[in-house]
């Protein structure tokens, strides 16, 4: 009976000393796994993004900013040069313009739909024969001015492998403008600083391709 005793003492010491206990080496087991998992999915945090309309002339740049699991923050620039008229009409169209705004992903970020707020300042030189509540109106004069532009913005991001994706935007909001008028023969000025304020059902949106890390 002794010697049955000191063999299951002996057993007992060498695996505490040598090996580990079964539960002590599941967790183990469970915590290596959770480990390469958070390891193997790597969430990216930054996503660069360029409108496909730069094929039009449209130079539309942004950098997306991973700021938790639901939220982001976006910085985006918008160029477009026409100083001779838009394709198919004679009416001029150049204009920069700068956007801020915070995305809120109700599935996770960079994936799915997205919304939120958008603030925007913009100098441009335009004729307001373009804007399609004024259409074909204003011939032989242009307008020189600035605006700002504050509202919301929606849009889906679709996945194509870890890095890659497509992102399709759309703001609308109000708009608030200071212009001059000018006439195209020689430049004169028909009208002196004119301010304006409306709501504008769409005053930017993309088609982004999307590289993520």
């Amino acid at each position: 009976m002794n010697k049955i005793i000191s063999l299951c003492v002996a057993m007992l010491l060498s695996s505490i000393c040598f090996g580990q206990h079964p539960a002590t080496s599941a967790a183990t087991a469970r915590s290596h796994n959770d480990s390469s998992i958070v390891k193997e999915k790597n969430p990216v945090k930054i996503a660069v993004k360029l409108n496909a309309a730069i094929i039009a002339g449209v130079i539309n740049p942004s950098v997306e900013l991973k700021v938790h699991k639901h939220f982001s923050v976006q910085l985006e620039g918008w160029g477009i040069f026409y100083p001779y008229g838009v394709p198919f009409t004679n009416y001029p169209l150049v204009m920069s313009n700068v956007f801020a705004e915070a995305h809120w992903y109700p599935k996770e970020t960079f994936r799915g739909f997205y919304c939120g707020p958008n603030i925007g300042w913009g100098v441009w030189k335009l004729s307001k024969g373009l804007v399609p509540a004024y259409w074909g109106s204003y011939p032989g004069e242009y307008q020189v001015g600035t605006n700002i532009m504050m509202g919301a913005t929606l849009g889906y991001q679709f996945c194509i492998g870890r890095h890659w994706g497509i992102d399709i935007s759309w703001g609308l909001g109000y708009s608030i403008s200071a212009y001059q008028g000018h006439k195209e023969s020689d430049g004169s000025m028909y009208v002196g600083w004119n301010h304006s304020g409306e709501w504008l059902p769409a005053y930017k949106g993309a088609v982004n391709i999307v590289y993520k890390w």
